[in-house]
């Protein structure tokens, strides 16, 4: 899940930190606009499933998605953590088909890799975190 100030690790990223994941590994991701969308037709659906795999359809690998992180934030090239556990739990890729057939659901970010240009650009005043609040300057 990923959005609006919501980009896992970005802190990392920044600081270069090692990020303790295989980089070849897959993720499955959606940005928050789009599953708030999902949960709202599944709601309305006549007679939806009781279980559905929720993601935007187009995994990407790790190193793919932090690299693209890293290239429009100006910060330097992951670095991955050796010592991280290689764990096959960690690396699927899911297929929500069913999902988008049966509720019909379009994706305002289906691209992960464009998601994050939209994440970024989206003000930060919309989605006040409290741990970032800015004190009062008037």
């Amino acid at each position: 899940l990923y959005g609006p100030d919501r980009l896992p690790r970005i802190d990392d990223l920044l600081a270069a930190r090692p990020i303790a994941a295989d980089p070849d590994s897959w993720l499955n991701l959606i940005h928050v606009d789009d599953a708030a969308a999902i949960v709202c037709a599944v709601a309305a659906a006549a007679a939806p499933q009781p279980l559905y795999v929720v993601s935007d359809g187009h995994p990407v690998l790790r190193r793919d998605w932090y690299g693209h992180l890293a290239a429009i934030t100006g910060s330097p090239d992951p670095v991955w953590d050796p010592a991280a556990p290689r764990t096959r739990t960690a690396d699927k890729r899911v297929d929500p088909s069913r999902l988008f057939r049966d509720v019909g659901v379009v994706l305002a970010h289906p691209d992960p890799l464009r998601g994050i240009a939209a994440a970024l650009a989206a003000p930060e005043k919309i989605h006040p975190r409290p741990d970032r609040a800015q004190p009062d300057r008037n």
